[in-house]
């Protein structure tokens, strides 16, 4: 065997521990559900958010945020309790600690915004998508490593919403749909095909 030969099988041997390291509870179906949620509610948000009104702006996408939380920490915690074993559950409560600060750090600002002024509410908006974006890079280590365009997305996607700001234009329906839609359709898309269509 040629040392060449045996460099490409070490390699493939590198790829396949790496690839049985990545964390499968985020499944590409929920992510999906949670993403056409994110389009609809920008649907929604002119019907049942009046114009001016940032309080209920905030309620009403921190509740679609919580629907779309319930769906996949359901099924996580299901998993968890039902289906997995000693490393696969340490695997869970290593990727979910990755991205659980980034939430609790977004409901942390959003209580503190809302208890302050009204008047910062405008940034919010780009405050959640870039901690949610730090949270997905967070979790890189694992999931495959295209997600982190995902996280970009979410980070280019906060600088925007922040760059509306002084136009009054962050609170806007398609502000947040667009932003958080789009962004977890990508997302679905590249835990599909790297995770969910290829064999660990």
């Amino acid at each position: 065997m040629g040392i060449e030969e045996a460099l490409e099988q070490l390699e493939e041997i590198h790829n396949q521990v790496h690839r049985s390291e990545f964390y499968r509870g985020y499944r590409s179906i929920l992510v999906v559900v949670a993403g056409f949620m994110a389009l609809g509610a920008a649907l929604l948000q002119p019907r049942l958010v009046a114009p001016g009104q940032p309080l209920a702006f905030v309620y009403f996408w921190v509740g679609v945020a919580v629907l779309n939380f319930v769906l996949p920490a359901g099924q996580i915690l299901f998993h968890y309790f039902a289906h997995e074993k000693g490393q696969e559950r340490r695997k869970t409560r290593l990727a979910v600690g990755q991205f659980l600060p980034c939430v609790l750090a977004g409901a942390f600002a959003t209580f503190a915004v809302c208890r302050t002024s009204e008047a910062f509410i405008v940034f919010l908006p780009g405050l959640w998508s870039i901690l949610f974006g730090m949270g997905v890079y967070a979790s890189k280590p694992y999931l495959p490593g295209a997600i982190h365009w995902m996280a970009a997305f979410f980070f280019l996607g906060g600088l925007v919403l922040l760059s509306l700001v002084p136009s009054g234009q962050s609170l806007s329906p398609w502000g947040m749909g667009l932003d958080f839609g789009l962004g977890l359709l990508l997302g679905a898309g590249i835990l599909y095909f790297n995770l969910e269509r290829k064999k660990p």
